[in-house]
């Protein structure tokens, strides 16, 4: 129940009025390489200039389903769902450490995580960073349970995390 109400309160915090701000220039250059992938130019990596197409297109789905198909279609609030998204799910995430630190501490994490003014900042703001910590956190669970069971589909799952962190922002 604890972890349902900090899901609620962390969304509420998340998705309200996503479009009230203006972009910031980082998002704009994030919202032009969306578009031109939904204008079917494509993703072309510059290793001196942004990153890995990670964002772009774990944002492609909530675009579409809003009915984003071009640039000029593209808002606000589409491009800065899918960090919130990310954001939500990061809330959640406390509850793969759950045989770790028990109920009180996925709820303690989960609080925090859902009221910290900074978590709350980016996870309305249309870059990586967002995915690349729930990534992170993936990652971080993955290892914890290759290390607790030597099993090597939790390195090969690692693995899988560490190349979308990557592709996400290489820095």
């Amino acid at each position: 129940i604890a972890l349902v109400l900090c899901l609620l309160l962390g969304a509420s915090l998340r998705l309200e009025q996503l479009n009230t701000r203006p972009m910031h220039t980082d998002e704009a250059v994030q919202a032009y390489r969306m578009g031109n992938l939904l204008d079917g130019e494509g993703f072309q990596y510059n290793p001196s200039d942004g990153h890995g197409p990670g964002l772009l297109f774990f944002s492609l789905p909530v675009s579409l389903a809003r009915g984003a198909t071009s640039y000029l279609q593209l808002d606000e609030t589409t491009l800065r769902l899918t960090p919130a998204i990310f954001g939500i799910a990061l809330i959640a995430a406390a509850l793969l450490f759950r045989r770790l630190i028990g109920n009180t501490g996925v709820a303690v994490a989960a609080l925090l995580t859902a009221i910290s003014p900074m978590h709350v900042f980016f996870s309305r703001y249309y870059i990586m960073e967002l995915p690349m910590v729930l990534l992170l956190a993936a990652f971080v669970f993955f290892i914890w349970k290759y290390f607790s069971e030597q099993k090597a589909r939790w390195m090969l799952c690692a693995g899988t995390m560490a190349a979308f962190m990557h592709a996400t922002k290489e820095t």
